[in-house]
């Protein structure tokens, strides 16, 4: 069903009325209690404090009369006087209490008057039977603090309606509530006062909000949804074609400039589908085919948010060694060549390869690859050749030596569309694009420019026959519950590394065996042997040193030792 403007105003004015005009109630209405009962509770504690004054009671007239609990002519003078001031003050109850311990209190007076059903008027000695409710606390807190109430304790009965309360203490020699003098006051007739009083203002509020929202919707009306109907209509007629529509232009606000920048675009419209036209031929460029066709779509056209497969392939992460440190040295204009400069030696075989570049980072990419793994590991070894041949020949504009480290790994990943309708994006979510980046990262504290995963490897025909790699140890995943087998390829490496490789390669995986399995005593000796022939040898050097860590060996069924933890 087709909603207009105009009802869509209408309806957000009539919700955005109801809603303030709540608010406003209800904040008036919490102002208009506060303020009535914080001015009964001043008259209130005025009241009390000059009936404290006209009795002058001492410490030790309450302490008798508390433990005596006997009447004399003093205590019938003093009740007479409390009895004159309830009197005239017309409030319902006034009173004095006496702590008899941390829990209970008695009466001492309670003022009476002819009126009064004398049932329901508290006796010298009574216990205080409600001390202990919830209503009470304010009595409560003014035994325990020795200061007058700064609110009033109100309770409701059937009997006697709405009381307000408050109470002042009568300190002894110490400081310390012996007694307290208290009031209540009737809030029926107060409590009507207020509904009549709010009521009268929430009416108000409503009527005035009402009015001010209904001369709004009229001015919308004319200055928004009447341009805006005339801009729809000329969008209709150029939807149909007729290009070169213009619409009439009286305002000078945002709309009029709406309908201007609308009449010029209708003008130039022609040359603008051209320059569509010749952008869609060169997106391709920056968003490959290939995912078009893993996504099941036929052209960046046809691609829709949220689109995504789940598939197995496999993620390679590369990115230059020490690139913090280049960024913080290189002028931004030399980092910026270097990067091009990187990117050029590392596109190429990755794209010749059949890999699908899925993000830029740094002086690195992330790609993968939908074909075979082995793709990927031989995009990688060209990779690494070419950037240890251009680091040589100093072409990157580094001024110094630099090396690449790629990680590889093969699994299932997500593949999809991201954004919003105007700006999209592909994105690939696994576990499988963060183990090959930890693996990148990794890289260059184990003496590796390629590390793969056993996943990987085995999904390479002729692995162990077709490349150079040794075993490195184990990396346990968290987030997948498993071990993975981590090889070093070394095929891109240095001729004179890869030859070191190769020599300690059996002495090496051994070590990697022995600590695996906790016999690091026989590891440590084993990675000794190894940088004795190859002392560049930096995984033999770090798992010396996490041999040297052990105290002793822990040799245990089913039990790995792990090198990393992702």
């Amino acid at each position: 069903m087709k909603i207009g403007l105009r009802v869509k105003f209408a309806a957000f004015f009539l919700i955005f009325g109801c809603g303030l005009v709540a608010a406003l109630s209800a904040l008036i209405s919490n102002f208009t209690e506060t303020s009535f009962m914080n001015r009964y509770a001043d008259n209130l504690l005025r009241l009390i404090q000059v009936a404290e004054g006209v009795l002058d009671l001492t410490p030790e007239e309450i302490r008798r009369y508390g433990e005596t609990g006997q009447e004399d002519e003093r205590y019938r003078e003093l009740q007479d006087m409390l009895n004159e001031i309830k009197t005239a003050s017309q409030v319902e109850y006034l009173y004095l209490m006496y702590s008899t311990g941390p829990d209970s209190a008695i009466y001492l007076f309670d003022a009476a008057t002819p009126e009064d059903d004398p049932n329901t008027l508290g006796v010298l000695g009574e216990e205080v039977l409600d001390y202990q409710y919830d209503y009470q606390k304010n009595l409560r807190n003014t035994f325990e603090t020795g200061k007058e109430t700064k609110n009033l304790d109100v309770t409701t009965s059937e009997e006697m309606g709405h009381l307000a309360s408050a109470y002042v203490p009568i300190l002894d020699e110490s400081g310390k509530a012996i007694a307290v003098l208290g009031a209540d006051e009737s809030m029926d007739e107060i409590l009507k006062e207020i509904e009549v009083q709010q009521m009268s203002i929430v009416k108000k509020v409503a009527i005035g909000t009402g009015c001010s929202l209904l001369v709004l919707l009229l001015i919308v009306q004319w200055s928004v949804i009447r341009p805006v109907r005339k801009l729809k209509h000329g969008v209709e007629r150029l939807a149909e074609g007729e290009l070169g529509v213009t619409v009439d232009v009286r305002s000078r606000d945002e709309i009029g400039e709406i309908s201007r920048i609308f009449n010029r675009m209708s003008r130039n419209i022609e040359g603008h589908i051209r320059e569509v036209e010749d952008l869609n031929q060169g997106y391709d460029r920056f968003v490959p085919s290939k995912l078009f066709h893993l996504l099941r779509r036929s052209s960046v056209v046809d691609v829709r948010l949220g689109d995504q497969v789940n598939t197995e392939i496999a993620v390679a992460a590369m990115q230059i060694d020490g690139f913090g440190e280049l960024s913080r040295r290189l002028p931004a204009g030399r980092l910026f060549a270097f990067i091009n400069h990187v990117l050029s030696e590392c596109i190429p075989p990755v794209m010749e390869n059949g890999g699908v570049i899925e993000r830029f980072e740094k002086a690195g990419l992330q790609a993968f690859y939908t074909e075979s793994v082995k793709e990927a590991l031989t995009a990688a070894v060209t990779v690494r050749q070419k950037i240890l041949a251009a680091s040589k020949a100093d072409t990157l504009g580094a001024g110094k030596k630099v090396d690449i480290t790629i990680g590889i790994t093969y699994g299932p990943v997500m593949v999809g569309v991201v954004g919003q309708d105007r700006r999209m994006d592909n994105i690939t979510i696994s576990e499988q694009t963060v183990i090959a980046e930890y693996l990148q990262r990794i890289g260059p504290k184990y003496f590796s420019g390629i590390l793969v995963t056993g996943a990987a490897a085995q999904a390479v025909p002729g692995f162990e026959d077709n490349y150079h790699s040794r075993f490195l140890g184990f990396l346990r995943v968290e987030a997948l519950n498993r071990a993975e087998r981590i090889y070093d390829v070394f095929d891109g490496d240095e001729e004179e590394i890869r030859h070191q490789k190769m020599v300690t390669k059996r002495t090496f995986e051994k070590g990697v065996r022995l600590y695996s399995a906790g016999f690091y005593s026989d590891a440590r000796r084993a990675f000794i042997e190894v940088l004795k022939q190859f002392r560049k040898d930096g995984a033999a050097r770090e798992y010396l040193y996490l041999c040297n860590q052990k105290d002793k060996d822990e040799p245990e069924e089913g039990k790995i030792c792990y090198l990393e933890v992702l």
